[in-house]
């Protein structure tokens, strides 16, 4: 237990250190106690609070979005801030995604199917919301750009990433401590994956992922040692999310970055050291009795069950292709009894689990392809504003843009996981705004 707290406060430490070597001003500590109070949010408040609307569940996270969107929205308006073209777009699109699916639930279902289209938008539109409203509270231009990376970086640049590593190493200390048995499949396997307050850590080890990129990136830029800690710190959690979606994300964003960088042979070197340095790491782990055999397999359960969920979800879409099956209502078991993704059901008299695992064919399958088209476009759209309006950050973000497609095409938290999504867009949003930001002052 001692252990433990030594390990907690000193990673704190280093990233209240890290915000101070960063010049980062005392008057943001707010907009750092609200993005902490969102990473370390634990899965068991959700059910300390819960509320029933029409029998759908809205957890004590939903809930606690909800209230800080009124609060910091109404702040907002109070100081009758300007809208920016930037949010305009997205506005747009974003209102077109919540009427289709208000129209899809209805049509669908009737007024249950509208019910539970209002619980999904709560958990998909909510979120971004919510990460609008922090990454715009500011508006001192340039500077907001820099404070943003560093709320980011100090969360899931240092403290996330060294819990990750901490858990994995160390099980015993973290379960006798938190409370939960160890998984006796995964220590008969040789492994043990990270633990992390996000909840899943395979969608932790995203987050961690963007956070790489971005101290990566920063390294590139400026050399500054502490960046390049950190994108080395990131690099080593991401091996002991022992997830194959996390890895095939790291190496699209790294090909990407290659590709777009305008400092292609630094960039390509440097990843070669990083390289060399984690699979030093997990060599010596695997002395240790560590096991990255699933990494490199591709004839498991698991991989059948997902396309198998892929294949059922496909059928779906095209059973019921302009409006889909209704949002929440083709995989309302994971929505209403919070069912575990990895239990099974059957679509059209296929297996699948309780979510295809798939955020585009999610999406598809609940919203219909009108709902995937207008997600794809925020997305284009997204990409087409990093490369038209940047200056600085282009090759950054457009690699995130470019990694984050392919995780989704293995992953639905996007859609299904409302702290997560307020963590991601954080960052993305918080790339557009700079972008413009960059634009205007020069």
């Amino acid at each position: 237990m001692l252990a433990l707290l030594i390990v907690l406060l000193s990673v704190f430490g280093a990233g209240l250190i890290y915000l101070h070597r960063s010049g980062f001003p005392q008057r943001e500590l707010f907009t750092v106690a609200i993005f902490g109070t969102i990473v370390l949010f634990l899965s068991r408040f959700n059910a300390a609070v819960r509320l029933e609307l029409a029998d759908r569940p809205f957890d004590g996270f939903q809930i606690y979005v909800w209230g800080l969107i009124v609060v910091l929205g109404l702040v907002r308006i109070s100081k009758k801030r300007a809208q920016r073209r930037v949010f305009e777009v997205i506005s747009i699109l974003g209102g077109a995604y919540i009427v289709l699916a208000l129209i899809s639930g209805l049509v669908n279902e009737g007024v249950t199917g509208l019910f539970a289209a209002i619980q999904v938008i709560s958990e998909s539109v909510a979120p971004f919301v919510l990460a609008w409203i922090l990454v715009d509270r500011n508006s001192r231009g340039a500077a907001s750009q820099k404070e943003n990376y560093s709320i980011y970086l100090m969360y899931l640049g240092i403290i996330i990433p060294s819990i990750l590593i901490f858990s994995a190493i160390r099980p015993d200390v973290f379960s006798s401590v938190m409370g939960w048995s160890i998984n006796a499949g995964d220590v008969g396997q040789g492994f043990m994956r990270g633990w992390s307050p996000i909840g899943s850590t395979i969608t932790t080890g995203f987050l961690v992922l963007l956070a790489h990129g971005l101290s990566f990136h920063k390294y590139i830029s400026h050399k500054n040692r502490i960046d390049g800690f950190i994108a080395l710190l990131t690099a080593c959690a991401l091996i002991f999310t022992v997830s194959r979606s996390v890895v095939l994300s790291l190496i699209a964003f790294y090909l990407s970055y290659v590709l777009i960088s305008k400092k292609r042979m630094r960039v390509f070197s440097i990843t070669i050291v990083m390289v060399v340095a984690v699979i030093a790491l997990a060599g010596f782990m695997v002395t240790q009795g560590y096991n990255f055999d699933r990494l490199m397999g591709t004839d498991d359960f698991s991989t059948y069950v997902r396309y198998s969920s892929a294949q059922a979800s496909l059928d779906q879409v095209l059973s019921k292709p302009v409006l889909g099956g209704g949002p929440g209502l083709v995989y309302s078991e994971i929505r209403i009894n919070n069912q575990d993704k990895i239990k099974y059901k059957t679509i059209n008299g296929k297996l699948t689990v309780m979510e295809p695992h798939n955020g585009f064919l999610l999406i598809a399958s609940e919203h219909g392809l009108l709902g995937l088209s207008v997600c794809c476009m925020l997305f284009w759209w997204m990409w087409l504003s990093y490369k038209r309006e940047a200056r600085v950050d282009s090759d950054l973000f457009r690699s995130l843009l470019f990694a984050s497609c392919c995780f989704f095409l293995t992953n639905s938290d996007l859609v299904i996981n409302s702290q997560f999504s307020v963590i991601y867009w954080f960052i993305m949003l918080a790339g557009l705004r700079s972008e413009r930001q960059t634009e205007r002052k020069k």
